[in-house]
């Protein structure tokens, strides 16, 4: 078998991976909200990379692509778990600002009225942490004025809060780019080792 020749990062999977090699990439790893045409161009970048050969080299391409799919997925939760720890900080001090305010009006407590004050401060963080604009964020933000709240403070708290979390989705990523390594090392390997045997090869046929 002839080695592989440069793959064109324009081209498409269907282009790069031999029709003999498709059935490896018949079911890919996607959640619903994942884009099969984004995968499909992570392999492309993979065998760009790696140069496949044969079968072997080609499995080895799919658990790199995999592997440097599950990475990005995984900090795009990260992302969102850091984005929702921050959330509920600041929901915290929303719902409290809005608990001091009404309890200054009345000294009855009002078990209704916290749940009220509690709805209430969900819906404004959101509306400020999705930068929606209008009387909710304004809200939001005098309310962060008149309590005197250090935003990158509350950011680091709710990080801390979640800092377990965050420490292990930082390890599935490093595993997952740990596989990634070794799958495209294992296809260069091969590909060194061929080369070797063929300078020897060239070299006997020169002797002789």
């Amino acid at each position: 078998m002839a080695e592989a020749t440069t793959i064109g990062s324009n081209q498409t999977a269907q282009q790069v991976i031999p029709p003999e090699m498709t059935e490896l990439f018949a079911d890919p790893p996607l959640l619903p909200d994942e884009n099969p045409a984004e995968y499909d161009q992570v392999v492309v970048q993979m065998a760009l990379v790696a140069r496949p050969y044969d079968y072997i080299d080609w499995i080895n391409v799919r658990d790199a692509a995999d592997e440097l799919w599950n990475a990005q997925r995984m900090r795009r939760i990260k992302a969102a778990a850091i984005t929702a720890a921050q959330a509920a900080a600041l929901e915290d001090q929303i719902c409290f600002a809005l608990k001091s305010d009404a309890a200054s009006e009345t000294s009855a407590p009002d078990a209704s009225a916290d749940l009220e004050h509690s709805k209430n401060a969900r819906t404004l963080t959101w509306a400020w942490m999705g930068k929606e604009g209008g009387e909710l964020e304004q809200q939001v933000n005098v309310i962060l004025k008149k309590a005197r709240i250090n935003l990158k403070v509350l950011a680091a708290q709710g990080v801390a809060n979640r800092i377990g979390v965050i420490e292990v989705f930082d390890r599935l990523i490093a595993a997952c780019d740990r596989r990634r390594d070794a799958a495209l090392h294992a296809v260069a390997v091969r590909r060194a080792v061929r080369e070797a045997d063929a300078r020897k090869y060239d070299i006997r046929e020169a002797a002789e």
